[in-house]
């Protein structure tokens, strides 16, 4: 799951690099939603996000005479495996120091809690073309328990690069649920915290300028990019190269 994860973020940084670099003055709106939720704050010693959850709605649905819940916010993704309650997850990018480590952990400031929610599970596309007369597949060791999930709510992924620019993926699954009681946290605003916890052993060696191509990239999606130089690299030809099953493209 955790390789799954990685890879999904390494996608997700592309096509968001691929269509910012192409984005017109018109598309500004749109891209700023990228980071949706998100504020940037700084610590002493750390560093915070405040997270405040978008609007959202909790749809009723019926299936073979069974009520369940879908929880529909825009712009919202899921960590959820297959089989398991499908609660919605928000990611940003977080730049950050080249010779730290970095742990996250979050603070809930408000939450609102909502009783008899049965959460519908993660299903997929196969699933979803299935008969509606057959039976939702759920796992019963979830299901049919009271541990609260998800067990983690604030998650930090491997250290990525985008030319010389060091960042996280910082997702936030802003929901407590205990599928046996059926009762759903959910919270509304929240201080997440990025820790420098030890040096990593990476050296970020000699830098370049800034290029004016990638800026309208990281500030729409790293919440906490600034610009370290006034002065751009001279303008160059861009190639962008895919590596797929070890081939390039």
């Amino acid at each position: 799951m955790k390789m799954m994860h990685n890879r999904s973020t390494g996608i997700i940084c592309l096509l968001a690099f691929i269509s910012l670099l192409t984005a017109g003055p018109g598309n500004t709106a749109q891209i700023a939603q990228a980071n949706a939720g998100f504020s940037m704050s700084t610590g002493d010693k750390s560093r915070s996000i405040t997270f405040n959850i978008p609007e959202y709605t909790i749809q009723e649905e019926f299936h073979l005479g069974s009520q369940f819940h879908r929880i529909v916010i825009d712009g919202a993704g899921s960590m959820a495996n297959i089989d398991e309650p499908d609660l919605p997850s928000f990611s940003t990018f977080y730049a950050v120091d080249p010779a730290k480590q970095y742990e996250v952990s979050i603070d809930i400031l408000e939450s609102e809690m909502h009783q008899n929610i049965h959460v519908f599970p993660k299903t997929t596309w196969k699933d979803e073309d299935s008969d509606p007369a057959t039976p939702l597949s759920k796992k019963a060791s979830v299901y049919n328990s009271a541990q609260p999930i998800p067990e983690k709510m604030a998650t930090i992924s491997n250290r990525m690069v985008l030319r010389d620019l060091h960042i996280v993926s910082v997702t936030v699954t802003p929901f407590r649920y205990n599928a046996l009681t059926q009762e759903l946290e959910i919270v509304t605003s929240a201080k997440i915290e990025l820790t420098e916890n030890s040096t990593a052993n990476n050296s970020s060696g000699t830098r370049r300028k800034p290029s004016r191509a990638f800026e309208n990239l990281y500030r729409s999606f790293v919440v906490n990019y600034q610009r370290s130089s006034m002065e751009f690299q001279k303008p160059s030809i861009l190639y962008i190269l895919v590596r797929i099953n070890q081939e390039l493209h």
